[in-house]
């Protein structure tokens, strides 16, 4: 048997313990209501996930071509997420998932800000 690999946002749905402070879970709660609430932690971690895996892309750009300012680096946040959201793809989190998508979204995201790898 063999295990399958997902990316974010990818998959069946799979029933977690999250434990949060109660003011925060009231906070949610309040906003999106109680049949929402998986909805709106989901949506709250991919939003995480995506952000640290592009602040790894640009970490690694930086280190081989020098500092980028902080206008660049908002502007591929949302390039970045634009792209995933346009072309339809779920971001990935582990090897192997399309290796090949990860990178032509970094790619427009660097070609967007003018950036050469």
């Amino acid at each position: 048997m063999s295990e399958t690999s997902y990316g974010i946002g990818e998959g069946p749905a799979t029933r977690v313990s999250l434990s949060l402070p109660e003011g925060t879970a009231e906070a949610i709660r309040q906003r999106v209501g109680k049949r929402e609430f998986s909805a709106f932690v989901t949506e709250a971690v991919e939003r995480e996930l995506r952000g640290q895996i592009l602040d790894e892309y640009l970490a690694g750009y930086e280190r081989r071509n020098g500092p980028i300012s902080e206008q660049e680096h908002e502007g591929a946040r949302r390039v970045f997420d634009e792209v995933f959201a346009e072309e339809g793809h779920a971001v990935p989190v582990l090897a192997p998932i399309d290796p090949d998508a990860v990178l032509r979204v970094r790619d427009v995201v660097f070609a967007h800000l003018g950036l050469s790898d």
